[in-house]
């Protein structure tokens, strides 16, 4: 009983010895013009600390019970005070070291202070990247009305070629969708967009019904139509990507 008292005692007086110290240096740090960890910081590292510190005293001092000699032999009178300093209060010094080691990981990879800086820690480009992709990945998808493209011509629709010159140019290997708009209703497109199985024929095979994106693979210099193939889309899931969609109008 007296052995475990004892010990508790022990413990208490390091931990007091400890929590002074830690006081301290918090008090130091929170006058000091280069440490901005904040109210917050400086209570967390108030108690981290203490914690610790106190922790690696004890385990010190029980080594130093366990490991000390009943007796040692010195050289001299110096030898003589360097080992008993060491063995009074040596591994307790190591421990309590260790401990703020231990404050100062504990401070930056948990709570997410920059020790070295003496401020909160900045998120890196890196950390910054990976928030974006799990906010991307965890996001609803629009829902977008869309249909497969008809194989049969439309009768309504009978466009005569455009004029030489008259349509807008669009480089090879561009990314292209049809023109539309966000209704109530939902998207739709603003005007019918035929769709041409060759760059210079007059009957369309049909017009327009999905508002999936294209990559552009040429166009005719005199009719302004270009070639459309179906692209990957923004997550990659367009199911004909690469496949051939037919030739549009550059305007639509």
């Amino acid at each position: 009983m007296k052995t475990e008292q004892g010990f508790k005692g022990q413990v208490i007086f390091h931990a007091a010895i400890c929590t002074a110290i830690i006081a301290l240096i918090t008090i130091v740090a929170a006058f000091s013009s280069n440490v901005h960890l904040g109210f917050f910081g400086f209570i967390a590292l108030f108690i981290v600390g203490s914690i610790f510190t106190t922790i690696g005293v004890v385990i010190g001092d029980v080594l130093r019970n366990m490991a000390m000699p009943d007796a040692y032999l010195t050289t001299g009178f110096a030898d003589s005070i360097k080992k008993k300093i060491f063995w009074s209060i040596g591994p307790q010094a190591i421990g309590w070291f260790i401990g703020i080691i231990a404050t100062n990981g504990f401070m930056q990879n948990y709570l997410g202070y920059d020790m070295q800086n003496g401020r909160p820690r900045q998120a890196t480009t890196a950390e910054v990247n990976k928030e974006l992709a799990k906010l991307i990945a965890e996001a609803e998808p629009v829902p977008v009305k869309s249909a497969p493209l008809p194989q049969v011509a439309s009768p309504d629709i009978q466009p005569a070629l455009p004029a030489p010159g008259s349509f807008p140019s669009i480089e090879s290997g561009s990314c292209v969708v049809g023109l539309s708009r966000q209704t109530p209703q939902g998207l739709e497109f603003e005007r019918p967009i035929p769709v041409f199985r060759e760059s210079n024929t007059m009957t369309p095979i049909g017009t327009l019904k999905t508002f999936s994106s294209f990559f552009t693979e040429g166009q005719d210099g005199l009719t302004g139509r270009v070639h459309l193939v179906y692209a990957p889309g923004f997550s990659g899931d367009e199911p004909k990507a690469g496949q051939a969609l037919g030739w549009v109008n550059a305007a639509d």
